[in-house]
């Protein structure tokens, strides 16, 4: 198979999101791995702030990484935060289902899977973050794997690969997965045991876009506010033969 990579460092050549009171800004503070410059996420959970790869195209086969820094996400509130910070999106393959329910706008993108940041403790303290990773199914929950959060800068690398069959009936489930390797490794291959898994057991979502950032706003993190690191965010796509 062919496999085309992109590769942007510091979200160059990407699509900035809208950004209110959430903006991003390269600098050399966000700067990790021996980069001169990263992208830093101010947030403070009132507005989305984000970059965006359009790049994938609906591709069965999804992988990508980007550096991250939990010790970045210094909280100056006293509430929790609970942030997707990166969405592998695609189309809604059923809107207007009441009985398999997906948003009903046709329009909205739905998440084959997503990195959500967890921080608790007063001022959302740095050492018990943890990513969690959703195979989140036509916007409602899905199941879920956690990833214990590194101490310091790390590589987060994550797959999708889209089910197989009929929708209703026997299908090969697809899976997502997700790991934490140091900033210089390179990410582990498809099904290595370091990677955290779940299972999407359908065959209708595929990736047609991706987005980094601050992606929406919740009730549950109103006293979110800080900052967040990334640097060389990496997306690969699988073409068919």
């Amino acid at each position: 198979m062919k496999r085309n990579v992109l590769m942007v460092i510091v979200g160059l050549a990407l699509i900035s999101g809208p950004a209110m009171a959430d903006s991003l800004t390269v600098n050399a503070t966000a700067a990790m791995n021996g980069t001169n410059f990263g992208l830093e996420l101010s947030h403070d959970n009132s507005s989305v702030a984000y970059v965006q790869d359009d790049t994938p195209a609906g591709e069965s086969i999804y992988r990508f990484s980007y550096l991250f820094d939990p010790n970045s996400v210094a909280g100056t509130g006293s509430g929790d935060w609970t942030m997707t910070l990166f969405g592998a999106m695609g189309p809604n393959p059923r809107p207007n289902n009441g009985a398999n329910p997906c948003p009903l706008n046709a329009n909205i993108p739905v998440f084959p899977m997503r990195v959500t940041l967890i921080a608790t403790g007063a001022g959302s303290s740095t050492p018990v973050v943890r990513a969690t990773m959703m195979s989140n199914i036509c916007g409602v929950v899905g199941a879920s794997a956690f990833v214990l959060s590194p101490s310091g800068p790390a590589k987060i690398c994550g797959y999708f690969i889209q089910g197989v069959g009929p929708v209703p009936g026997p299908q090969s489930p697809g899976e997502v997965g997700i790991a934490v390797v140091g900033t210089g490794d390179a990410c582990p291959s498809d099904g290595d045991p370091s990677y955290k898994t779940v299972s999407t057991n359908n065959d209708e979502h595929n990736v047609t876009l991706a987005r980094m950032g601050s992606l929406g706003t919740n009730g549950f993190g109103a006293g979110e506010n800080g900052s967040v690191y990334y640097d060389e965010f990496e997306s690969f796509r699988t073409l068919a033969p």
